[in-house]
């Protein structure tokens, strides 16, 4: 199994850690402390979350020929 892992800081505070499974496209993240759940917050933690996981998933989709579906978190 190909399996590697990613790590972002970011400016919130939170850090996420990606396992993310390089054969089949399946990720999972650990969160450390949770993601900020006010509403001011949570915009800038998306606005960095999901370009850092999307770059990923594009990078691994250009490399292997595949694609995956991603939902944005709301």
């Amino acid at each position: 199994m190909n399996i590697t892992t990613h790590v972002l800081k970011m400016t919130c505070g939170t850090t996420c850690t990606m396992r993310h499974n390089g054969t089949t496209g399946q990720f999972d993240c650990l969160w450390s402390p949770p993601p900020p759940t006010d509403k001011r917050l949570h915009k800038q933690f998306l606005s960095e979350y999901e370009p850092w996981r999307d770059g990923i998933i594009a990078e691994w989709a250009r490399r292997t020929g595949r694609s995956a579906v991603l939902f944005k978190v709301s």
